[in-house]
């Protein structure tokens, strides 16, 4: 993937730093949580998360740096999923 415009991150949560006691299961399960990173507001309160478009053609483009900004932040999601999940699995088959 190329670069992005950066609006949109995700945070791990629910693992733990694999301190547990040996045998002791954890509950605790990663997830991940996608949201917005960049936004202006309007007058009106919207959070904006694109610039003023003045004809379809901006909309457009504006709309594909979106898309491809959130297909880049899923493949990064996914990825530290996959890894906190194995990570995991090998803990308990200690």
């Amino acid at each position: 993937m190329g670069k992005t415009i950066g609006r949109f991150g995700f945070e791990l949560s629910g693992v733990t730093s694999g301190s547990s006691q040996e045998g002791e299961l954890s509950l605790e399960m990663p997830t991940i949580e996608i949201g917005l990173k960049q936004w202006t507001t309007s007058d009106s309160g919207m959070h904006l998360v694109i610039p003023e478009c003045r004809s379809e053609r901006e909309i457009d483009a504006n709309i594909k740096l979106l898309k491809d900004d959130l297909d880049a932040v899923a493949s990064q999601a996914k990825a530290v999923l996959r890894r906190e999940e194995a990570r995991l699995a090998a803990q308990s088959s200690k």
